[in-house]
């Protein structure tokens, strides 16, 4: 990006301004009142996303609505797949669930899973340039059959709620992270 600042003679000198983004990617899931199933682990959001540098770190953040309470601590996590090599990375910490009410029902207010990590270009699930796979999903620590919520994505449970959907975004950067420009 250049911007014209008009401060020479010619009026012509500009300002130049590096970024370390090399490229965002944005996934809104079109699935709506996905059933969670009783059990110990599953991963009902799965997407792909093509990496464009080999050398770029992945940033990833977004959420999922949750309506109906089942579990407060589901071990909600976000799953990176390098769909050549299969080489993956779960990170349990890169999910907080906050649970809807106990004992409310579809007009109660909704939880939210919020997902965010980052994983270094040396991570061998994202050390390569290519199609990747993102699985938002859970597992409990003791095997036992809790899940997240009864619905991710509620849409029009009641009539008083409107389409709610999960949104990712994920951001390849180059260097460093601790400062994204």
């Amino acid at each position: 990006m250049a911007i014209n600042f008009g401060s020479s003679a010619s009026g012509l000198e500009t300002q130049k301004y590096a970024s370390n983004i090399a490229r965002v990617y944005h996934f809104e899931d079109a699935t709506h009142n996905i059933s969670i199933p009783n059990q110990a682990a599953a991963g009902p959001i799965v997407f792909n996303f093509t990496k464009a540098y080999a050398d770029t770190n992945i940033i990833l953040w977004g959420f999922t609505p949750v309506s109906g309470r089942s579990s407060s601590h589901a071990g909600c996590y976000i799953y990176v797949k390098d769909n050549t090599s299969g080489n993956q990375t779960r990170k349990y910490e890169s999910a907080h669930f906050n649970t809807p009410e106990r004992s409310g029902g579809d007009d109660y207010p909704y939880g939210t899973i919020i997902w965010q990590g980052m994983w270094p270009a040396s991570d061998s699930a994202v050390n390569t340039a290519g199609s990747k796979q993102v699985l938002l999903g859970w597992s409990t620590r003791n095997s036992a059959a809790e899940q997240p919520g009864n619905y991710w994505n509620p849409s029009e449970r009641s009539a008083r709620n409107r389409d709610r959907t999960t949104n990712i975004t994920i951001i390849e950067t180059y260097g460093n992270t601790t400062l994204v420009t």
